[in-house]
């Protein structure tokens, strides 16, 4: 039985749960210093904003990265940002973020040019195209547009650059290999055998398309397999 005194906290027992903190929406206020020459106040100095990455433009740094990372990265569309904007009492119309992301890519361009050099220079690089639907095009609605992608580096230090074109012919893979040494990785497409043997490059086929190949093998024979012993069984049946 207890002792009725004072307790003493003896330890402690500590339970977990994840909780989620919704994004903030904040206003930065850049308040600069004006100052008059005391003798005439005519002459005024103000003091520089801080350099901005999109100068004349309301948008911080934090969400433009906001915008960028949601966009390419988890594949939301800049109407569905829009709309989650505006649960937030923000109206940013999808017209906005596009131009903004548009004159943040010509910013970033030395990035993506110093990108481009170490992938080139890297000495294995993996190279796919995949078909894109573009809707304002000189081509048909029904035509393929290609998106290009080349990967390189090691894991920590991986490089993946993506490059549009309305086509899939070989120079494009050829514009895209230029400078390349040592290794290329592809899947079966012609045109990178052609671009390998022109710059002199050790073209590998890609693994995963191998693998679908034994793997259908494997499945036709286990259909074929079925089929043997189906038929055996009909006949032992019919020969009872």
């Amino acid at each position: 039985m207890c002792v009725r005194q004072h307790a003493h906290r003896d330890r402690e027992r500590v339970s977990e749960q994840l909780d989620y903190v919704p994004p903030k929406i904040q206003v930065l206020q850049h308040v600069r210093k004006k100052y008059a020459c005391p003798g005439c106040e005519q002459c005024l100095k103000t003091a520089a904003l801080p350099a901005q990455i999109l100068p004349r433009t309301n948008a911080a740094p934090g969400l433009l990265a906001h915008l960028v990372t949601s966009k390419y990265v988890d594949a939301l569309p800049l109407y569905r940002q829009e709309a989650i904007f505006a649960r937030y009492g923000v109206a940013l119309p999808r017209a906005t973020q596009a131009a903004w992301i548009i004159a943040l890519a010509e910013r970033v361009q030395p990035l993506i040019n110093l990108m481009d050099e170490r992938l080139r220079g890297s000495g294995y690089i993996r190279i796919d195209e995949t078909p894109v639907q573009v809707i304002n095009s000189e081509k048909a609605a029904s035509s393929e547009h290609w998106m290009w992608v080349r990967v390189a580096g090691l894991p920590r230090q991986r490089i993946i650059l993506f490059d549009y074109d309305a086509s899939r012919s070989g120079e494009v893979a050829a514009r895209l290999l230029e400078g390349a040494h040592g290794v290329i990785q592809s899947d079966g497409y012609s045109a990178y055998d052609q671009v390998a043997k022109h710059y002199g490059l050790v073209h590998c086929g890609c693994i995963a398309h191998a693998r679908r190949k034994f793997l259908r093998g494997h499945q036709s024979v286990a259909e074929e397999g079925a089929e043997e012993r189906d038929r055996r069984s009909r006949g032992g049946t019919a020969d009872r």
